[in-house]
C-alpha cells in the first residue's frame, strides 16, 4: 500500500514537470527514455557477462548481480547521451496551442513517470533488499507440501497499475520480442531449481514468463541460491535472528529452522563412547550427545544431511564441527547388525558405518560419520542422537543448536581417521 501510493505520487510529479516543460520537451523526454530502455535490456546480457569474466557461467556472481549495476548505468548513459542529442539537433520547438501543449506535456510526462516507476522498481528488487521492499513483493516463492504439491512461484503483491511488468514487457520486446526468446529475460533459462537439490525432475508449477520474470526480478536471492548460501530462491532467516532462532541445549526445546521442525528431546556431557573406546575427545573438550528429531515442516521432496547441524556460542560463532551420528543397532534377516528403524524416512544414506553388535537381552549400537536423510512426505521424520565435541569449560546453557540452510559438499567426502578419532 505504501509503495502503491509513492509510485502514483512519483508518476504525478514527472506528469507535472512534463507539463511545466510542454509538449515537445516531455516527447523527446519520453523517446529518450525508450530507446535507452530498449539499448539497456539489450546490452544488459552481453556486458553482464563480460564482467563475470566467464560468460553463461549461472555459478558465476557476476552473471547475476550484475545485471542491476549494469541495467542502471546503460539506462543512464543512453538516456543522457540522447537527452543532450536531441537538445543540441532538435532545438527548434513547433508551434502548440497553450492548452494543448500544457495538457499534452502531462499526459506525455505521465506516460514517463510510469515507465520510470516500473524500471526503478525492478532494479530495486535486484539489489540485496528483502524479497517484500514496502510491500512490493512481485513474486512469492512457495515450498511445497508433498510430491503432488510442490514449491512453486506464484503471483504476490505487485503495486497499483503494475508498472514493473509494463516496463519489462515493453523494452524486452523492443530489445528482443518476447519474454521466451527476448534479450532481456530469455537468456537465463532454467536455473531454478539446482539439480543437486531434486530428487527428479523438477518442473515450476507456473507458466514460462511468470518463471522467467521471477528470476529476472530476484537476481540477488537468486545467485545467493546459486551459490550455496541460501535454502530458498528467497532468504528465509535474516542473519541477525540466526542467534535468537537457534536452540537452547535443553529438554524439550523446540523451534523451525529453514523449513524444518526440530525439538531437543535430550542433552547428555560426557567424555566417552559406550561401546567405541576408539573415539574420544581430545584434551579440554567433551563430547555432547544431543537427541534431537528433525522432520520437514514445508519444502518436500528435501535433503537433509547430519553435517548440516553445529553448536554455536552466544556470540554466533561456531564451537563444534559436524556431529558423529549415534543410535540403536538391531540384527536384520541376513544375521547382519544394522540401524534399528526407530523412523519412517524410506532412505537414508550412513557414512563409515561401524557396529557394536546386539547381544541377548541388550541392544546394540551403531556410529557413524553422518547420515543424509531422503525426506519425500510429510509424514516422515527422523530422531537421531547427534554427538559434538566442546570445550569443557563451555555451559550447556551458553550453546545453541542450528542449522545450515542446506547440505554441503563436505557432507559427501568421507573423513579422515584422524579426523574421526577428534569425535565430532
Amino acid at each position: 500500500m505504501l509503495l502503491s501510493i509513492l509510485t502514483l505520487l512519483a508518476i504525478a510529479v514527472v506528469g507535472f514537470i512534463g507539463g511545466v516543460q510542454r509538449l515537445y520537451r516531455t516527447a523527446l523526454m519520453l523517446a529518450a527514455l525508450v530507446v535507452a530502455g530498449a539499448v539497456a535490456c539489450l546490452l544488459v546480457g552481453p556486458l553482464t557477462r563480460a564482467m563475470a569474466g566467464t560468460p553463461g557461467d549461472t555459478q558465476s556472481t557476476w552473471y547475476y548481480a550484475g545485471d542491476a549495476i549494469c541495467l542502471w548505468a546503460v539506462l543512464c548513459v543512453a538516456f543522457l547521451g540522447l537527452r543532450l542529442l536531441t537538445y543540441r539537433l532538435l532545438w527548434q520547438e513547433p508551434v502548440v496551442p497553450a492548452t494543448l501543449d500544457i495538457a499534452g506535456g502531462a499526459v506525455v510526462g505521465v506516460a514517463a513517470g510510469y515507465l520510470v516507476v516500473g524500471l526503478c522498481l525492478v532494479i530495486c528488487q535486484m539489489l540485496p533488499v528483502a524479497p517484500s521492499f514496502l510491500g512490493y513483493e512481485p513474486f512469492r516463492y512457495v515450498e511445497g507440501t508433498s510430491m503432488k504439491n510442490p514449491e512453486h512461484i506464484e503471483r504476490g503483491n505487485t503495486v497499483w497499475l503494475a508498472p514493473d511488468r509494463a516496463a519489462i514487457w515493453l523494452f524486452d520486446h523492443l530489445a528482443g520480442g518476447g519474454a521466451e526468446g527476448g534479450a532481456l529475460l530469455g537468456r537465463y533459462g532454467d536455473a531454478y531449481p539446482p539439480a543437486s537439490l531434486r530428487l527428479e525432475p523438477y518442473t515450476p508449477a507456473v507458466n514460462a514468463d511468470d518463471f522467467l520474470y521471477y528470476h529476472w526480478y530476484r537476481r540477488w536471492q537468486a545467485v545467493r541460491w546459486r551459490t550455496n548460501r541460501v535454502a530458498g530462491p528467497v532468504e528465509e532467516i535474516p542473519k541477525r535472528a540466526i542467534k535468537d532462532l537457534a536452540l537452547k541445549l535443553e529438554r524439550r526445546a523446540q523451534g523451525k529452522v529453514y523449513g524444518m521442525k526440530l525439538q531437543i528431546n535430550s542433552v547428555v556431557r560426557s567424555d566417552g563412547l559406550a561401546g567405541f573406546p576408539e573415539v574420544e575427545p581430545p584434551p579440554g573438550e567433551e563430547f555432547v550427545e544431543v537427541r534431537l528429531r528433525f522432520d520437514p515442516d514445508r519444502r518436500l521432496p528435501r535433503v537433509i544431511d547430519s553435517d548440516q547441524f553445529y553448536l554455536m556460542d552466544p556470540s554466533g560463532k561456531r564451537v563444534a564441527g559436524p556431529p558423529l551420528v549415534l543410535g540403536d543397532a538391531e540384527v536384520g534377516p541376513d544375521g547382519a547388525p544394522r540401524p534399528s528403524k526407530r523412523s519412517s524416512t524410506p532412505d537414508n544414506e550412513p557414512r563409515n558405518l561401524r557396529f557394536v553388535p546386539p547381544r541377548p537381552g541388550q541392544a546394540g549400537t551403531y556410529l557413524c560419520d553422518g547420515i543424509r536423510y531422503f525426506f519425500t512426505e510429510h509424514r516422515h521424520y527422523e530422531e537421531r542422537i547427534l554427538i559434538f565435541r566442546v570445550p569443557k569449560a563451555l555451559h550447556s546453557m551458553d550453546v545453541r543448536l542450528f542449522m545450515d540452510p542446506q547440505p554441503s559438499d563436505a557432507a559427501e567426502a568421507p573423513r579422515t581417521p584422524a579426523e574421526t578419532a577428534g569425535g565430532a
